[in-house]
């Protein structure tokens, strides 16, 4: 098994937990969605276990990666389409996380590498996998006769998301700003000092 097909895997894993999510099946679309997080873990794992790191399976794995974020997002968002305060925070938990992703990539391709802020992406997945499963269990106590039940534990983890991944865009955007700026100045003092 290669690590693409992993990688590949990953993204099928994700779309079953999204279409689970999606229809209300959420202790099972929670553990389906921990298992594709753990497939994109085993990727890179199995990539350097047998020496086929490359950029074009990098870039793949990234590709990929974006797709599972969105398409996980797209399941919460069918979910609680009727439900406006959890269907806004799944829509800015999505702009936060694609913006953390981005932010990151956009800032190592122009040389500052913005390695801080929260909620990077195993920690988001950790949260939202744990949180989805777990959720029927208090649904069980909080909203036992609930036709459509919110399940509130995910909502709290994606207000969470929603405020701690803009932030860590945010200061992402600051850092590589600053770290531009500084390289400028840096290259402008050695020219002088030529």
């Amino acid at each position: 098994i290669s690590a693409n097909m992993i990688t590949v895997g990953s993204l099928l894993a994700t779309i079953a937990a999204a279409y689970l999510i999606a229809i209300g099946h959420f202790a099972l679309g929670g553990w389906t969605l921990l298992f594709a997080f753990t497939c994109d873990s085993w990727d890179g794992i199995v990539a350097r276990a047998t020496g086929t790191t490359s950029i074009t399976g990098e870039f793949f794995d990234a590709t990929i990666d974006r797709y599972n974020d969105l398409i996980t997002f797209f399941g919460f968002m069918y979910y609680y389409r009727n439900d406006t305060l959890p269907l806004v925070l799944v829509l800015t938990a999505l702009v936060g996380s694609t913006l953390v992703s981005y932010t990151r990539a956009k800032g190592e391709a122009v040389g500052v590498d913005p390695n801080v802020g929260y909620m990077q992406r195993h920690e988001r997945a950790v949260w939202l996998g744990v949180s989805t499963s777990m959720a029927p269990i208090l649904a069980v106590y909080v909203e036992p006769t609930a036709q459509h039940p919110l399940y509130h534990l995910p909502i709290v983890v994606l207000a969470l998301m929603a405020v701690l991944t803009n932030i860590t865009a945010v200061w992402r955007v600051l850092f590589v700003m600053n770290g531009l700026r500084q390289k400028s100045q840096t290259s402008q003092t050695s020219v002088a000092g030529a």
